[in-house]
Protein backbone atom coordinates (compact mmCIF):
# COMPACT_ATOMS: atom_id res chain seq x y z
CA UNK A 1 0.00 0.00 0.00
CA UNK A 2 2.49 2.64 -1.08
CA UNK A 3 -0.02 5.32 -1.56
CA UNK A 4 -0.57 5.45 2.47
CA UNK A 5 1.51 5.66 5.64
CA UNK A 6 -0.93 4.24 8.12
CA UNK A 7 0.44 1.18 9.62
CA UNK A 8 -3.35 -0.20 11.07
CA UNK A 9 -6.49 0.41 9.38
CA UNK A 10 -9.63 -0.05 11.73
CA UNK A 11 -13.13 -0.98 10.22
CA UNK A 12 -16.54 -0.70 11.48
CA UNK A 13 -18.64 -3.09 9.35
CA UNK A 14 -17.35 -1.68 5.97
CA UNK A 15 -16.80 1.46 7.14
CA UNK A 16 -13.15 2.79 7.82
CA UNK A 17 -13.17 4.50 10.99
CA UNK A 18 -9.44 4.81 11.75
CA UNK A 19 -5.75 4.63 9.86
CA UNK A 20 -2.43 5.69 11.53
CA UNK A 21 -0.98 3.66 14.54
CA UNK A 22 -2.27 0.28 16.37
CA UNK A 23 -2.43 2.31 19.49
CA UNK A 24 -5.18 4.67 17.81
CA UNK A 25 -6.74 1.98 16.02
CA UNK A 26 -7.09 0.29 19.47
CA UNK A 27 -8.31 3.25 21.30
CA UNK A 28 -10.91 3.58 18.44
CA UNK A 29 -11.71 0.18 18.48
CA UNK A 30 -12.51 0.74 23.09
CA UNK A 31 -14.36 3.97 22.04
CA UNK A 32 -16.55 2.24 19.48
CA UNK A 33 -17.47 -0.32 22.37
CA UNK A 34 -17.96 1.77 25.19
CA UNK A 35 -20.77 4.05 22.96
CA UNK A 36 -22.55 0.26 22.52
CA UNK A 37 -22.88 1.02 18.34
CA UNK A 38 -22.94 -3.26 18.77
CA UNK A 39 -21.05 -3.14 14.91
CA UNK A 40 -17.88 -5.24 14.92
CA UNK A 41 -14.58 -3.75 14.43
CA UNK A 42 -11.72 -5.35 12.53
CA UNK A 43 -8.33 -4.10 12.56
CA UNK A 44 -5.69 -4.68 9.93
CA UNK A 45 -2.09 -4.58 9.40
CA UNK A 46 -2.16 -1.55 6.42
CA UNK A 47 1.02 -3.45 4.88
CA UNK A 48 0.25 -6.78 4.82
CA UNK A 49 -3.64 -6.97 5.22
CA UNK A 50 -3.73 -9.34 7.98
CA UNK A 51 -6.36 -9.08 10.48
CA UNK A 52 -4.45 -8.03 14.13
CA UNK A 53 -6.19 -8.81 17.52
CA UNK A 54 -5.72 -5.89 19.68
CA UNK A 55 -6.67 -6.33 23.37
CA UNK A 56 -8.67 -3.28 24.86
CA UNK A 57 -9.26 -4.55 28.18
CA UNK A 58 -8.74 -1.58 31.21
CA UNK A 59 -8.91 1.79 30.87
CA UNK A 60 -7.50 4.58 27.92
CA UNK A 61 -4.22 4.73 30.09
CA UNK A 62 -3.65 0.45 30.22
CA UNK A 63 -4.22 0.70 26.15
CA UNK A 64 -1.60 3.38 26.08
CA UNK A 65 0.74 1.58 28.08
CA UNK A 66 0.07 -1.65 26.09
CA UNK A 67 0.73 -0.23 22.63
CA UNK A 68 2.30 3.06 23.17
CA UNK A 69 5.56 3.27 20.40
CA UNK A 70 8.68 2.77 21.62
CA UNK A 71 11.22 5.58 20.46
CA UNK A 72 14.28 3.70 18.80
CA UNK A 73 17.90 4.12 20.38
CA UNK A 74 20.08 6.88 19.39
CA UNK A 75 22.93 5.30 19.10
CA UNK A 76 24.63 1.81 20.29
CA UNK A 77 28.47 2.32 20.66
CA UNK A 78 30.18 -0.71 19.90
CA UNK A 79 33.87 -0.93 21.73
CA UNK A 80 36.95 -1.07 19.39
CA UNK A 81 37.98 -3.80 21.24
CA UNK A 82 35.17 -5.97 20.68
CA UNK A 83 34.99 -5.46 16.86
CA UNK A 84 36.89 -8.50 15.56
CA UNK A 85 38.89 -7.82 12.23
CA UNK A 86 36.89 -9.34 9.18
CA UNK A 87 37.92 -9.89 5.76
CA UNK A 88 37.37 -7.99 2.70
CA UNK A 89 36.92 -4.16 2.18
CA UNK A 90 35.04 -3.16 4.87
CA UNK A 91 35.32 0.87 3.85
CA UNK A 92 33.57 -0.29 0.72
CA UNK A 93 31.21 -2.47 2.05
CA UNK A 94 32.54 -5.97 0.84
CA UNK A 95 32.29 -8.87 2.64
CA UNK A 96 34.63 -11.33 1.75
CA UNK A 97 33.13 -15.42 1.72
CA UNK A 98 33.75 -18.81 0.80
CA UNK A 99 32.34 -19.66 -2.15
CA UNK A 100 32.34 -23.43 -3.70
CA UNK A 101 32.12 -23.69 -7.43
CA UNK A 102 32.76 -26.29 -9.74
CA UNK A 103 36.29 -26.33 -11.81
CA UNK A 104 34.23 -25.18 -15.31
CA UNK A 105 32.52 -22.34 -13.44
CA UNK A 106 35.66 -20.75 -12.16
CA UNK A 107 36.88 -21.36 -15.56
CA UNK A 108 34.18 -19.64 -16.66
CA UNK A 109 34.44 -16.85 -14.37
CA UNK A 110 37.89 -16.19 -14.69
CA UNK A 111 37.30 -15.81 -18.37
CA UNK A 112 34.66 -12.82 -17.97
CA UNK A 113 35.55 -9.06 -17.49
CA UNK A 114 36.67 -7.74 -13.95
CA UNK A 115 37.55 -11.21 -12.83
CA UNK A 116 35.20 -13.73 -10.82
CA UNK A 117 34.18 -11.45 -7.92
CA UNK A 118 33.09 -8.34 -10.29
CA UNK A 119 30.97 -11.07 -12.34
CA UNK A 120 29.63 -12.80 -9.30
CA UNK A 121 28.01 -9.37 -8.49
CA UNK A 122 26.83 -8.28 -11.39
CA UNK A 123 24.73 -11.63 -11.45
CA UNK A 124 23.47 -11.30 -8.44
CA UNK A 125 22.20 -7.76 -8.83
CA UNK A 126 20.83 -8.86 -12.14
CA UNK A 127 18.77 -11.78 -10.22
CA UNK A 128 17.91 -9.49 -8.04
CA UNK A 129 16.39 -6.82 -10.22
CA UNK A 130 14.34 -9.47 -12.28
CA UNK A 131 12.99 -11.29 -9.08
CA UNK A 132 12.24 -8.36 -7.04
CA UNK A 133 9.22 -7.05 -9.54
CA UNK A 134 7.73 -10.78 -9.05
CA UNK A 135 8.11 -10.64 -5.57
CA UNK A 136 6.34 -7.52 -5.02
CA UNK A 137 3.74 -8.34 -7.07
CA UNK A 138 3.25 -11.96 -4.85
CA UNK A 139 3.51 -10.01 -2.17
CA UNK A 140 0.88 -7.16 -3.09
CA UNK A 141 -1.40 -10.01 -4.21
CA UNK A 142 -1.27 -11.52 -0.83
CA UNK A 143 -1.88 -8.37 1.11
CA UNK A 144 -4.96 -7.62 -1.05
CA UNK A 145 -6.21 -11.41 -0.76
CA UNK A 146 -5.29 -11.05 3.15
CA UNK A 147 -7.83 -8.53 3.33
CA UNK A 148 -10.47 -9.17 0.89
CA UNK A 149 -11.22 -12.79 2.63
CA UNK A 150 -11.46 -11.03 6.10
CA UNK A 151 -13.93 -8.14 4.95
CA UNK A 152 -15.30 -9.28 1.44
CA UNK A 153 -15.30 -12.75 1.60
CA UNK A 154 -19.61 -12.08 1.33
CA UNK A 155 -19.49 -9.61 -1.09
CA UNK A 156 -20.73 -9.96 -5.21
CA UNK A 157 -18.02 -11.04 -7.34
CA UNK A 158 -15.82 -11.65 -4.44
CA UNK A 159 -14.66 -15.40 -6.02
CA UNK A 160 -14.29 -13.69 -9.08
CA UNK A 161 -12.23 -10.62 -8.18
CA UNK A 162 -9.80 -13.44 -6.46
CA UNK A 163 -9.49 -15.23 -10.05
CA UNK A 164 -8.82 -11.94 -12.00
CA UNK A 165 -6.15 -10.78 -9.34
CA UNK A 166 -3.95 -13.77 -9.67
CA UNK A 167 -4.94 -13.82 -13.30
CA UNK A 168 -2.90 -10.40 -13.53
CA UNK A 169 -5.68 -9.09 -15.34
CA UNK A 170 -6.68 -5.64 -13.80
CA UNK A 171 -9.58 -4.46 -15.74
CA UNK A 172 -11.78 -7.53 -14.85
CA UNK A 173 -10.25 -6.96 -11.07
CA UNK A 174 -11.45 -3.49 -11.05
CA UNK A 175 -14.81 -4.75 -12.27
CA UNK A 176 -15.62 -7.11 -9.77
CA UNK A 177 -15.11 -5.01 -6.71
CA UNK A 178 -16.88 -1.83 -8.20
CA UNK A 179 -19.80 -2.30 -6.58
CA UNK A 180 -18.34 -2.57 -3.03
CA UNK A 181 -18.74 -0.13 -0.45
CA UNK A 182 -16.60 2.70 -1.02
CA UNK A 183 -14.06 2.47 2.14
CA UNK A 184 -13.51 -1.63 1.05
CA UNK A 185 -13.52 -0.88 -2.30
CA UNK A 186 -10.60 1.89 -1.97
CA UNK A 187 -8.62 -0.35 0.62
CA UNK A 188 -8.62 -3.21 -2.25
CA UNK A 189 -7.17 -0.71 -5.02
CA UNK A 190 -4.50 0.02 -2.26
CA UNK A 191 -3.41 -2.65 -1.71
CA UNK A 192 -3.51 -4.59 -4.93
CA UNK A 193 -1.56 -1.08 -6.44
CA UNK A 194 1.49 -3.40 -7.51
CA UNK A 195 -0.08 -6.69 -7.30
CA UNK A 196 -0.54 -6.43 -11.46
CA UNK A 197 2.05 -6.61 -13.45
Amino acid sequence: MSASNDKYLAFKGSELIKSGSLLSAALAYKEDIQTGSGASILIFNAMNGKQVDVDIRGSHQDIENRYQVMEPQDSVEVSDAVTEKKRGRPKLGVVGREVTLLPRHWQWLDEQPGGASATLRRLVETARKQGSAEEIAKKAQAATLNFMSAIAGNLEGFEEAVRALYADKKNDFETQISSWPKDIKQTVLRFSELAFK
